[in-house]
């Protein structure tokens, strides 16, 4: 009998197992309810991206007060957390974990709610710290000039990857020097400017006339040939212009015909 008393006192005890939290709870004691988002990295492709949809709608219905417990932060805020977040949905991970520290600080103690205020607002320069924040994303629309060297006057911003479509139309003709040919964007097939000197354009495909794209940024800066239409991937953050491959600019001239002047349209558009 002893022996089995000895036997019962030392069986290990039974582990109890505590349930994950998940979505909206409320500790006993607490002001608010906080959401819990799901183990993200355990989801499979689908389901992780319908787990970060739900959990920023979550913590945004909080932000706006939709749920009635005090927390209430400033619209503007929250639509620029938003425009972060939406275009990136893995910062959504992020976002929604450091939220619950917030909000179990704010359920606990009501006057800590500037301290999550202030998180919400310096959130969107957190998650795109070190990112570049003027991706190519609008369809510029102009003219070829070719009395100027380079255009537009203010430089199109763009960033590393972002890749663009820059197209001219091709039939319309202007001379590049006063006794020349009449070329159009395509430039003049007789004169190649790889390894010029003094022609922008130094590459292989360049001509003497046409139209061409130069990019820059603090580390790189190169001069591509477009002619009637190119692609291009920026190689780093930086600017583009576009211009004609040209040494001089003041001799040059559009085609006239029956007193209507030539002149090609030029279009900037991010590509696929």
């Amino acid at each position: 009998m002893t022996w089995f008393l000895f036997i019962t006192a030392c069986a290990p005890k039974k582990v109890v197992v505590e349930k994950p939290k998940i979505e909206w709870v409320q500790e006993d004691g607490s002001s608010a309810a906080c959401y819990y988002a799901p183990a993200f990295e355990t989801l499979d492709s689908l389901d992780r991206k319908e787990a970060q949809s739900k959990a920023l709608d979550a913590i945004v219905s909080q932000w706006k007060g939709e749920r009635n417990d005090g927390v209430k932060i400033k619209e503007e805020l929250i639509d620029g957390v938003e425009t972060v977040l939406l275009g990136d949905m893995l910062k959504v991970e992020v976002a929604v974990k450091e939220n619950l520290s917030y909000c179990k600080q704010y359920a606990s103690n009501a006057s800590s709610l500037p301290q999550w205020q202030s998180w919400v607002s310096n959130l969107p320069a957190q998650l795109t710290e070190g990112e570049c924040d003027h991706h190519f994303r609008d369809t510029v629309l102009d003219y070829v000039e070719v009395d100027t060297e380079w255009m537009p006057a203010s430089p199109l911003r763009i960033c590393k990857g972002d890749k663009i479509r820059i197209s001219a139309a091709p039939k319309d003709r202007y001379r590049i020097e006063e006794e020349g040919p009449w070329i159009t964007v395509q430039g003049d097939s007789n004169i190649p400017t790889a390894g010029s000197e003094s022609y922008p354009c130094k590459v292989e495909g360049c001509f003497a006339g046409m139209v061409v794209l130069r990019f820059k940024s603090e580390d790189v800066e190169e001069v591509v040939p477009v002619g009637a239409q190119a692609t291009y991937t920026a190689p780093a953050d930086g600017v583009i212009f576009y211009g004609i491959n040209d040494d001089t600019f003041y001799n040059n001239k559009w085609y006239m015909s029956n007193g209507l002047i030539e002149h090609a349209s030029i279009t900037v558009e991010p590509a696929k």
